[in-house]
């Protein structure tokens, strides 16, 4: 019998289940626009509507190399009518703001004494580098490496961006483990073939039934705990 490739490394979502907060949401957006609507007494678009808009040029800040977040707010209020409240809504997205999920060097340091890596893999309007930073700053240790879906050209879970991370770190796809909280990331590294999809701090309403049970957790803590029974 030929024994199992080893999982060597875990590739990981990182907003909303290392860290949270700094406003970098759709709801957050939603809610200013809707307040600056009041104020104003101008009628405010659809939930619907307004999620589509964000979403467009949200998405073209996480791929495209030279469009900022900053870019994507300004358009998008401008779609709205509403760029006037640019630089106010800009402000309100405070890297200050971000706080770290519970445990979480601890448990980084228990999924390296596994003999795991453990890399970021983020749709995120930044770099490498420039994530490197807000890592730094956020005080987070014992990650090796980060992909941004800025430097791949491509958001999870399009399988160019799976590509491009397991070349990245010269990994085969047998050798990765992947996780994260967000229903079409998961299924979508489901599909692509990871032999180990892990499921944390994901919405209880999604149907993960392709997961199986031993491989949900709540929380980021409970992570290192739950590779410990699966290696």
């Amino acid at each position: 019998m030929i024994p199992k490739t080893p999982i060597k490394a875990i590739l990981s979502d990182a907003g909303d289940l290392l860290f949270f907060g700094g406003g970098y949401t759709k709801a957050f957006f939603y809610d200013f626009v809707k307040n600056k609507s009041g104020e104003n007494g101008t009628n405010l678009p659809s939930q619907e509507e307004i999620y589509r808009s964000y979403k467009k040029y949200r998405n073209r800040s996480f791929t495209e190399k030279n469009y900022s977040y900053a870019d994507a707010c300004r358009e998008t209020l401008q779609e709205l009518g509403m760029e006037q409240h640019t630089e106010e809504y800009l402000a309100l997205n405070k890297p200050s703001d971000i706080r770290t999920t519970g445990q979480i060097n601890e448990t980084l340091q228990r999924i390296r004494a596994l003999g795991l890596d453990f890399y970021i893999a983020s749709d995120a309007d930044k770099n490498e580098a420039d994530y490197w930073r807000m890592v730094d700053y956020l005080g987070i240790k014992g990650v090796q490496g980060i992909v941004s879906s800025k430097d791949a050209g491509f958001m999870k879970p399009a399988p160019e961006f799976f590509d491009f991370a397991l070349r990245k770190y010269d990994l085969k796809k047998e050798e990765a483990a992947f996780l994260a909280h967000d229903y079409d990331e998961l299924k979508g590294a489901y599909d692509y073939g990871f032999p180990m999809v892990l499921a944390c701090s994901y919405d209880p309403t999604d149907d993960l039934s392709f997961i199986p049970e031993d491989r949900k957790v709540g929380e980021f803590k409970d992570v290192s705990g739950l590779l410990a029974k699966l290696l």
